[in-house]
């Protein structure tokens, strides 16, 4: 299990997921594009059935998460999802990079903390989202720096 490194038919190493036999790193084509938009559709037609619906989905998803942070001093969640999107596409259109990362941080929650590990917020990420990044051949790695304990997260700590 795990990745190893192949050749292609120019002599260029890949990467090659063993269980998926997928390569990252490879140019981002017009079949990149295709596969990649419809593993999003799918991803969000997905998303909004769990959520019961468009309208509770965005609600749940882009309000409550992008409404915080300063994009550039963008002042509408268009600016702000813009922001985005552009991080994401110059990501897959680089040809040299495999991997897109995303760190998260925070407290025992983030950590894993009384959870298993296959249920911790990044592997589920990684297992929600990662078909989009596999469709646009690039591998999606969520990165864990959660510590637990001591953040002021109960009443007598705080």
């Amino acid at each position: 299990q795990g990745k190893s490194d192949v050749l292609d038919d120019k002599g260029t190493k890949q990467h090659k997921n063993k269980d998926k036999h997928k390569n990252y790193g490879t140019s981002f084509t017009l079949e990149h594009v295709q596969n990649t938009r419809q593993a999003a559709l799918n991803l969000i037609t997905m998303l909004q059935e769990y959520y019961g619906g468009k309208e509770q989905s965005e609600k749940m998803m882009l309000q409550s998460w992008l409404q915080p942070w300063d994009f550039d001093n963008a002042t509408d969640m268009t600016g702000m999802v813009d922001k985005m999107v552009d991080t994401m596409a110059r990501a897959l259109v680089t040809d040299d990079q495999k991997e897109f990362i995303i760190g998260t941080i925070g407290s025992s929650v983030a950590a894993g903390h009384d959870n298993c590990n296959y249920d911790s917020y990044e592997l589920q990420m990684e297992r929600t989202f990662g078909p989009v990044w596999e469709a646009a051949g690039m591998k999606l790695v969520c990165e864990n720096a959660g510590e637990g304990g001591g953040c002021g997260d109960d009443f007598a700590n705080q």
